[in-house]
């Protein structure tokens, strides 16, 4: 009876809980802290010119910089340093900040709610641009309608569903997605 009751409380969990995303072909490169542009995309850096080399593997299928400190350590919260309309200047939430290339999201399988993610052709386009995850816009109270509200120095372009990043039994923190290539410490790769 004991049994029965655990286990049914065990998959009522997994029911009630979003999704991780498949960590098993995933791994991270650092990026010694002397290589990283800091300045705007380069297509002739070393880093695209590894990433490049790391895409024609063929057991390669992706290649992202990504900020190495947020994905690997994903505790890894900021509170407070954000701002939008209305804000109360007292209200400072914790949330993780998730910088990556636009195609971060094919990556991790993630799936939008509204809006749209960043443009994979021009991510420049969206530099000050966010996404925000399902627990953000309900932590922040930002209401239903938040694309195309101002957000720090640009706007909320998209919302996507809330995915489980440090286990199961944690909360789902609130994710600020942004798209920040040069300045991200990491290649995140994803393999067949």
């Amino acid at each position: 009876l004991i049994f029965t009751y655990y286990l049914h409380a065990q998959m009522n969990l997994a029911r009630s809980k979003p999704i991780a995303f498949n960590k098993e072909n995933l791994f991270i490169i650092q990026i010694p802290q002397s290589e990283i542009h800091w300045a705007a995309y380069n297509s002739d850096s070393r880093i695209e010119v590894f990433k490049s080399r790391l895409l024609s593997i063929p057991a390669v299928s992706a290649a992202v910089r990504i900020d190495d400190r947020t994905f690997t350590g994903i505790e890894y919260l900021i509170s407070g340093g954000v701002n939008w309309p209305g804000k109360d200047d007292n209200f400072n939430p914790s949330y993780v900040s998730f910088s990556a290339d636009a195609s971060i999201l094919k990556v991790l399988g993630l799936k939008i709610v509204s809006g749209r993610w960043f443009f994979l052709d021009d991510p420049l386009r969206d530099t000050n641009n966010v996404v925000l995850n399902q627990s953000a816009v309900k932590k922040f109270n930002l209401g239903k309608d938040v694309v195309g509200m101002r957000f720090q120095n640009g706007n909320v372009i998209g919302v996507v569903e809330d995915f489980a990043i440090s286990g199961i039994k944690s909360e789902v923190p609130a994710v600020v997605f942004n798209v920040d290539g040069p300045r991200t410490g990491g290649i995140l790769v994803q393999f067949d």
